[in-house]
């Protein structure tokens, strides 16, 4: 029973990392985006 519960904890656990790093990587590219326009705007 142990080695089930073990084998779901870490079957689990990438799946949480990876889901992180998705909203990390959305947020850094969304806030790149948003410091171009402005760029682009104080540029116009």
């Amino acid at each position: 029973m142990k080695e089930d519960d073990d084998d779901r904890i870490r079957s689990g656990l990438p799946g949480k990392s990876n889901r992180k790093y998705l909203l990390r990587w959305i947020l850094v590219i969304f806030c790149l985006a948003v410091w171009f326009a402005m760029a682009a705007l104080l540029i116009w």
